[in-house]
This record gives structure tokens, C-alpha cells and sequence, in this order.
């Protein structure tokens, strides 16, 4: 665990474990698969974060499982809790919401996740990464070091595409949130000028001039959109929830026309 490339490597690994974990109990929960994860890629970094610090904060006291597994549930609560504030902060959307469920924190974290990243956290540290430390120790160092930085390509051109279309998103609902608003004052001025022809054939062409630029922003960027909603189907906007309602409504009807 001393070299930086295995270390990376660990990351990716529980990464795609923790995916695989979402994925499932997600998929169970909606009773569809559901691609669960805010990257494209089958990995949730989140989950590979929480494993390196487990492993390598409370390996020493692993022996002790109540120290192991509290501690595990704090720290993993932690990083969601973190994670869910800087997602917040850097594209004003919230992924996920608990506020329903017992026993939790701002909605962000809640109790029943914390108690399943403990118990997984002492699954981990004592029969996976002890399985998978010494399979990769069977590998050559060359190849390990080669192997790890073919998936950091991979891992930052999936970063840099998602990220890239969490702001396309952002700018999407701040668009149509805008003309929405512009749709709102200029079908109230059309009433109002029921009495003057002129005036009122122009703010009709205007109207449908915002409807047709709602509707070709609607149709961008929509299948990367579309996964991302898919994958957090209770995703909130901080700022333009309206706005965001209708880019979900648009692709569901998009694939209901498609089937």
C-alpha cells in the first residue's frame, strides 16, 4: 500500500465495487437497472475515497471491530456529507435527499447509509482487501504501473465529460428558467394588448420564438442529461427547480416515443 500507483489502483477497484453495490441495492429499490453514479464509467470514486482512508487510518486497529467499525462510519459519513456540499456548491444541484428517512443530517447523510458503510467498511478491511492485496501482488510492477495509468486517463476523461455536461446542465436550467420567465411577461403583456393588433402580433411571434428556443435547449446534450437524472431521480435544482422539471419531463416523453 506504500506506492502511489497501487494506491490508485485500490481507488479504481472499490470504486467499481462501490458501484456495483449502488447499482444493485438501487436497482432492487426501483425495481430497473439504474446506472447508479455521477460518473459515466462504472465507478463511484466516492466509495474508493471512503476505502483508502479506512484502510489506511484503521488497518493498524483492525483486531478491534467496534473501534473499526465506528470509527469507518464516521470517517464514510463524513466524505458523503462533504462530497454532497461541494456537489451543492460547484453545480447547485442536490444529487441525493435523506430528509425522509430517520435519523438523519441535513439530508444528507442519514443513519441507515452510515450503519451499511460500517459494516462494509470491517467486510473490507478484513476478507476483500486482503483477497485482492495479495492477488496484485502476483502482478509485475511494470505492468501494474502501466495498468494504472491507462485507467487515470480513462478516469480524468470521464471526470472532464462529466463535468462538462453537469455545466451544460446548469446552463440549461439557467437558460430556460430565463425564458420561461420572458414566456410569463410577454403572455401577460399579449392579453393586455387584445386591443392593438400590432402590438399584439408582435408579442405573439415572440412567444413562439421563446417556445421554439425551449424547445431546441430541451433537445440538446440530451442523452448525457438524461443519464444523470436517470441515475438520481430525486435530484433538486437550488435555484431553477421549474426549469429542471421540464428537461426531466422532455426526456421522458422523448423515450416514451421512442418505445
Amino acid at each position: 500500500m506504500d506506492s502511489v500507483y497501487l494506491q490508485f489502483l485500490y481507488l479504481m477497484l472499490y470504486s467499481v465495487i462501490g458501484w456495483v453495490c449502488e447499482t444493485i441495492y438501487c436497482s432492487i429499490g426501483q425495481r430497473r437497472f439504474v446506472n447508479r453514479g455521477f460518473l459515466n464509467g462504472p465507478l463511484c470514486p466516492i466509495y474508493g475515497v471512503g476505502a483508502l482512508l479506512v484502510l489506511n487510518l484503521f488497518g493498524p486497529f483492525s483486531s478491534n471491530l467496534p473501534l473499526l467499525f465506528l470509527a469507518s462510519m464516521a470517517v464514510t459519513s463524513v466524505i458523503e456529507y462533504i462530497t454532497s456540499v461541494l456537489l451543492e456548491k460547484l453545480f447547485h444541484l442536490t444529487l441525493w435527499n435523506y430528509s425522509g428517512r430517520l435519523f438523519n443530517l441535513h439530508g444528507r447523510i442519514c443513519l441507515r447509509n452510515s450503519l451499511l458503510f460500517g459494516l462494509m467498511s470491517v467486510i473490507l478491511v478484513h476478507i476483500i482487501h486482503p483477497r485482492f492485496d495479495r492477488w496484485l501482488s502476483k502482478i509485475p510492477e511494470n505492468a501494474l504501473v502501466w495498468i494504472a495509468a491507462a485507467l487515470f486517463l480513462l478516469l480524468l476523461a470521464d471526470i472532464l465529460y462529466t463535468v462538462r455536461s453537469m455545466l451544460l446542465l446548469n446552463g440549461k436550467i439557467e437558460q430556460i428558467h430565463q425564458l420561461f420567465e420572458e414566456l410569463k411577461e410577454k403572455t401577460a403583456q399579449s392579453l393586455q394588448a387584445l386591443q392593438q393588433p400590432e402590438r399584439g402580433s408582435a408579442l405573439q411571434a415572440r412567444i413562439e420564438q421563446i417556445n421554439r428556443s425551449v424547445g431546441d435547449l430541451l433537445t440538446r446534450h440530451r442523452h448525457s442529461h438524461g443519464r444523470i437524472l436517470k441515475a438520481f431521480p430525486n435530484m433538486k435544482s437550488l435555484k431553477h427547480q421549474e426549469a429542471l422539471d421540464q428537461i426531466r419531463r422532455e426526456i421522458k416523453k422523448r423515450k416514451n416515443k421512442i418505445k
